[in-house]
């Protein structure tokens, strides 16, 4: 999880370097110490109450340690880098109130988050429209990035790529052998599946 936040922060010096997203206003500030805090601010959202947040809150954990370090070994750039966490509850409604509050009161640039699926398809289209970066460290749907292509960076791979990762591995490792694609009986294990099955050579 440290890794994932490392580049982050790499990405996200590129984007203040070069003057932040393109479709952001000129009046917008990306770089301290113009900004108002002096610092970066780096939003999370994930859930930390209810029952996923045994999840969210390990996420919120990593980001906490390794800002914190990276901080104390003078920031990035020789910048400070400020959390703001907000608990959207794995609820993709309270994803999309989240997600306006941050980029609208909070008037946040990068976020990371939402970890969850629904969550995620919910609330970037509000971080798209307000011109936030956002990384999103767990959600595998491809749709996610194919309707949202311009502001979000994955970390996971897709469930596409993964199907098509498999199904290249099967393929080559059990070569001229038919292949039996099970699974268990929940909705996206079965989509799953499917995109295997798809990615399979006919003869197999």
């Amino acid at each position: 999880m440290a890794m994932l936040f490392r580049r982050v922060v790499i990405v996200a010096a590129t984007s203040i370097l070069t003057g932040g997203l393109a479709t952001a206003s000129v009046a917008e500030e990306y770089c301290p110490p113009q900004c108002p805090t002096g610092a970066i601010q780096l939003g999370i959202s994930a859930p930390t109450s209810g029952p996923p947040a045994k999840f969210g809150l390990q996420t919120v954990k990593a980001a906490e340690l390794f800002v914190r370090g990276l901080n104390a070994a003078g920031g990035l750039m020789g910048i400070p880098v400020k959390l703001r966490i907000d608990d959207d509850r794995c609820d993709p409604g309270q994803s999309v109130t989240v997600a306006t509050m941050q980029v609208e009161q909070a008037k946040l640039n990068f976020v990371v988050g939402p970890t969850c699926p629904a969550a995620a398809m919910e609330s970037t289209p509000v971080y798209a429209k307000g011109g936030v970066l956002q990384f999103v460290p767990t959600v595998t749907m491809a749709d996610l990035t194919r309707k949202n292509p311009n502001n979000v960076f994955r970390v996971a791979a897709t469930d596409e790529q993964q199907a098509q990762a498999l199904a290249s591995y099967l393929a080559h490792e059990q070569q001229g052998k038919k292949i039996a694609v099970v699974y268990t009986d929940i909705f996206y294990r079965r989509a799953d599946a499917r995109m295997v099955r798809a990615a399979l050579p006919p003869e197999m």
